[in-house]
């Protein structure tokens, strides 16, 4: 019995193994690649490509398109890179085809097409398709095609282009939905809810009309739903009372009163009619008041003519003759005047203001000089009165300038001049000249490593100043290379002064490898890694690198049934199922080696 199971755990291993293997080596096929970007309306893209990592010669690709979603915007661009591709047309369909005796290695974009989408029209993954395809290699051996193999479908959209419709009309009382969508591809973007509306309440209507003695009663209602929302009652209304008539008339202090009837209900309404009040007249003067004596007025009602106010009448003022002087006044005198009134005889009293001098014209007494002041006076015309003033000195005449003592170079100078008048000395400084130097003149020239000398002379004293002149920079010579650089090392050059022979060094950096195209020594497969070399033109030093493995996917079953698998790019699920076929296998022979050591133990 456990030979048995032995071998049926062996069998079943080599199984696993075998069918793994043959799905690695199976699926490693080339598929054409169909990528659609959705831009916009009038800029919908295709693009058809080849993978890499096959030595393929030629192709025939057919690609349809729906006539009644897209016009064709642009004719099919070929990629320059992949030679000239043939194209052609019937009806709604793109054939491309090439044939090359050159493999194309890397992954390659055959051609892009451009389309826009008709009005009221939406795209699916239907809308442009890839019907039939083959790929050969340079042999022109089919390498896959689309009876083997599925195209690699990608459908990108941007969504550019969306609209909104409402999916459920909210109601006042219930919230509705409004749904976004790509007006592109028909994808549902968002959906929102709308608000309910809320009752629009309607203005208030009159169901009882209300009277002087009973209430009424109003409602109102959603203008939409019709639904009554509010009740209230309204207050009784004013009673329609007639005309006012007087039942007692009102005098000056006594209240009267009068009273009216509702024409509805009959209710008698009564109210006071307040007291006129005097009517109060105007003043009326009952004694006339003079300068000397008050007068008295008084005022009475106009109806009743009861006397309600008595007052004064303030004494008039007086009634004064002509002013007539008593006392002239003088310069330096206040005089007086006197008025008598014409009714009583009361004498009233003022004062003249004194009038002041009346001076005439100034008069010299005494000229002013350019040392003593002047004098001069003036007369009132009216009292003889006299004043005087002092004249200020004048200015003094001077001279002209007379130098005294001539400026130097170094030293200040004078001059003076006279008054013509007083004979009095005005003294003033003359600031000095300076040196007025010449042009500098080399004494000695400078060299590139003693400074030089250089002088200039004062032209009216024959001062002289020293300056010293830098040295000058080296005259260098070309620079000479002393030691050349290479790929990895530094190198050194020089240069001489002609003048006086110092030496002056710098460094060349290192040239850095110049590495040539990589060549490839040994191809990566779905098992192994490869390898690839490239040497530097300069020095001949090469540099190594490893190339990753491939890696491969599987494909289900086509429609006919058959179980062949087919590569698809960027899908690592083959190989994963590979590893757990491996994984499976070592975990079985490990029951079996356990199962066979359990027995040997056994059996001692």
């Amino acid at each position: 019995m456990k030979k048995i199971l032995k071998l049926t755990l062996a069998f079943a291993m080599i199984l696993v193994s075998l069918f793994g293997l043959t799905t690695l080596l199976a699926v490693n096929v080339p598929a054409v690649h169909l990528d659609v970007e959705l831009i916009s309306s009038d800029n919908i893209v295709a693009k058809v490509s080849i993978p890499e990592g096959f030595d393929i010669g030629g192709w025939k690709i057919e690609l349809t398109y729906d006539g009644d979603k897209l016009v064709m915007e642009e004719n099919p661009t070929d990629n320059d890179e992949v030679g000239v591709v043939n194209f052609g047309a019937s009806g709604n369909r793109i054939i491309a085809t090439q044939a090359s005796i050159t493999p194309y290695q890397n992954e390659t974009e055959i051609y892009d097409v451009t389309f826009s989408l008709k009005e009221s029209a939406s795209f699916d993954e239907n809308t442009i398709t890839i019907t039939s395809w083959r790929i050969a290699d340079t042999s022109a051996t089919v390498l896959s095609s689309s009876n083997d193999t599925d195209t690699v479908v990608h459908i990108n959209c941007l969504h550019a282009v969306t609209s909104s419709k409402v999916t459920k009309e909210a109601t006042c009382t219930e919230a509705g939905e409004e749904t976004t969508v790509c007006s592109l591809c028909g994808e549902i973007i968002s959906t929102k809810e709308i608000a309910t509306l809320g009752h629009d309440i309607g203005e208030w209507i009159i169901t009882k009309q209300p009277t002087c003695t009973e209430k009424g009663v109003e409602s109102r209602e959603c203008s939409r739903c019709h639904e009554v929302l509010e009740i209230r009652e309204i207050d009784t209304i004013a009673h329609v009372f007639g005309e006012w008539e007087t039942i007692k008339q009102a005098t000056c202090t006594k209240d009267g009163s009068e009273q009216r009837v509702c024409q509805d209900c009959k209710e008698v309404d009564t109210r006071v009619i307040q007291a006129l009040g005097h009517d109060i007249g105007e003043w009326i003067i009952t004694k006339q008041p003079t300068c000397t004596e008050k007068g008295v007025e008084s005022r009475e009602c106009s109806r009743c003519h009861e006397i309600l106010e008595t007052r004064e009448i303030d004494t008039i003022t007086h009634i004064f003759g002509e002013w007539k002087i008593e006392k002239e006044a003088t310069c330096v005198e206040d005089g007086n005047e006197q008025r008598v009134c014409e009714d009583c005889g009361e004498v009233d009293t003022r004062v003249i203001p004194a009038l002041g001098h009346d001076y005439g014209e100034w008069t010299v007494i005494k000229q002013s000089t350019c040392t003593e002041d002047g004098i001069e006076e003036s007369v009132c015309q009216t009292c003889e009165e006299k004043v005087t003033r002092t004249i200020p000195t004048t200015d003094h005449i001077f001279g002209e300038w007379k130098i005294e003592r001539e400026a130097t170079c170094a030293e200040e100078g004078s001059e003076q001049r006279v008054c013509e008048d007083c004979g009095e000395v005005d003294t003033r400084v003359i600031p000095v000249l300076g040196h007025d130097y010449g042009e500098w003149t080399i004494t000695k020239q400078p060299t590139c490593t003693e400074e030089g000398i250089e002088e200039k002379v004062c032209q009216t004293c024959g001062e002289k100043v020293i300056n010293s002149i830098p040295v000058i920079n080296h005259k260098f010579s070309e620079w000479k290379t002393i030691k050349e650089a290479t790929c990895t090392e530094n190198g050194s050059e020089q240069r001489v002064c002609k003048v006086c022979g110092e030496i002056e060094s710098r460094e060349l950096l290192a040239l850095g490898h110049s590495f040539e195209e990589w060549i490839i020594t040994k191809p990566a497969t779905g098992i192994e890694e490869g390898s690839k070399e490239r040497g530097c033109s300069v020095c001949g030093e090469k540099e190594i690198t490893v190339i990753d493995k491939l890696i491969v996917n599987s494909k289900p079953s086509d429609n006919n049934g058959d179980s062949t698998n087919n590569v698809k790019t960027g899908d690592i699920a083959n190989t994963q199922l590979y590893m757990l076929y491996v994984i499976v296998s070592i975990v079985m022979i490990t029951i079996v080696y356990c199962l066979e050591k359990k027995g040997k133990i056994l059996n001692k």
